[in-house]
C-alpha cells in the first residue's frame, strides 16, 4: 500500500502471486488509498497471477487521490477481480494516467476485464 505523498519509481519489477488478505481486499499488488498525492511511474515491468477485489494488479481509490500514474512497456497477465481485472482506477480526481507499450493478457474480472 502506498500513503500519502508517493513519489515513485517501480522499474524491472516482478509482482507475481500476490493476493490480498481480509484486512485490505483492494489492489493484488498495488493499492493507492484515498487521500494520497502520487506521481508513480512503472515500467520494464511484470504484473502476473494478482487477486484482488478491486483491482488484481493496481487499485486507486477514489476522491482525493491526486497526481499522475505512468505505466509503460509492463505486462499485465492472468490477474483476476471483481473490478478490474488488472487495473481499476476508481479515481475522478487524478491528474494524468498514462498507459503506453503495455500488454494485457488473460485478466479477469465480473466487471472491467483490462
Amino acid at each position: 500500500m502506498c500513503y500519502g505523498v508517493v513519489d515513485a519509481l517501480f522499474e524491472n519489477c516482478n509482482f507475481v502471486n500476490n493476493e490480498v488478505n481480509e484486512s485490505c481486499t483492494l489492489g493484488g499488488a498495488l493499492f493507492v488509498p484515498t487521500g494520497s498525492t502520487i506521481n508513480i511511474v512503472i515500467k520494464d515491468s511484470l504484473f502476473k497471477d494478482n487477486r484482488g477485489n478491486n483491482g488484481g494488479a493496481i487499485y486507486l481509490q477514489p476522491t482525493s487521490t491526486k497526481g499522475n500514474l505512468t505505466i509503460n512497456n509492463t505486462v499485465f497477465e492472468n490477474n483476476k477481480a471483481t473490478y478490474g481485472g488488472a487495473i481499476d482506477i476508481y479515481s475522478t480526481t487524478i491528474n494524468n494516467v498514462n498507459i503506453n507499450d503495455c500488454t494485457f493478457k488473460n485478466n479477469t474480472a465480473t466487471s472491467g476485464g483490462a
